[in-house]
């Protein structure tokens, strides 16, 4: 009876934890609804529309031949090609999350996109959720990276690396070919809500992460910022964590690809 009291005692002391917790919860979950409702929603919107009117192309199947199997993602190209010969350019590469598409990080494309000087793709990952396929969507990076190359110096710029702008698992592939692959052609990421970290290696995820963080750590000269929701349902904050470079915006996992903040510090980082 006396342990039955001790419970009940420490069930009434926590109920305003538990209640806080619990509408802290609807609030995320409220936030990241919204977010889909009203800035994904559009988003997909804008993305028919802009490829009805030519301003996003398809610019190329994206194609690396893996032992016996064949990958595939499609490259899409935002506005037009307009600068000089011999011009110093330096593409945006966008890659979307787990489920996502990149019509999901197109306010960003499109906030950034001006008069073709700065050029910026986006590349659609078949399989972009499937953990086992992680070394395969990193290698169809590179190769989307590398056919990019191919079209800046086709048109006789001067190639100055890619900066990748990634959002959840896109983040977590760009780093890896950064960081880990030590890509020629993809020479800064601006990582939203990226898994870059891990305190455990249980599963590829996590031992990529991992693996990642431990390459930030050892390159730190290279251009490089993590945007990381203060609050996020998806990932746990130990994965979001790399020293020294992030950034802590005021929203959800999702939601943070639509906040004011994330814009303005991309702005920075890419001028």
């Amino acid at each position: 009876m006396l342990l039955f009291n001790h419970v009940n005692e420490a069930v009434v002391y926590r109920i305003p934890e538990m209640v806080a917790g619990f509408t802290l919860l609807v609030k995320d979950y409220s936030e990241e609804l919204f977010a889909t409702l009203f800035n994904v929603m559009p988003n997909a919107a804008a993305w028919v529309a802009q490829r009805g009117q030519g301003r996003i192309e398809f610019n190329r199947k994206v194609v690396v031949i893996d032992g016996k199997k064949e990958l595939r993602a499609d490259l899409f190209f935002h506005g037009k090609l307009n600068f000089s010969e011999g011009e110093a350019i330096s593409p945006l590469l966008f890659v979307h999350g787990d489920y996502g598409h990149p019509f999901t990080l197109l306010n960003l494309a499109n906030d950034l996109s001006g008069d073709g000087r700065r050029p910026i793709f986006s590349l659609y990952l078949y399989h972009c959720a499937d953990n086992d396929r992680l070394a395969e969507n990193s290698k169809l990076i590179q190769k989307a990276a590398e056919e990019i190359k191919q079209v800046i110096v086709g048109r006789h710029g001067r190639f100055e690396g890619i900066t990748g702008v990634g959002h959840s698992k896109g983040a977590t592939l760009l780093a890896d070919q950064l960081f880990c692959q030590k890509s020629a052609t993809i020479q800064r990421l601006f990582s939203i809500a990226g898994r870059l970290n891990s305190s455990k290696e249980g599963t590829p995820l996590e031992s990529l992460a991992k693996r990642i963080n431990m390459a930030i750590r050892a390159a730190p000269s290279i251009q490089f910022c993590q945007v990381t929701p203060r609050r996020d349902e998806m990932i746990p904050q130990v994965g979001l964590q790399v020293e020294g470079k992030t950034v802590e915006v005021n929203a959800c996992h999702l939601s943070v690809l639509y906040s004011e903040e994330t814009m303005t510090q991309l702005r920075r980082f890419v001028q």
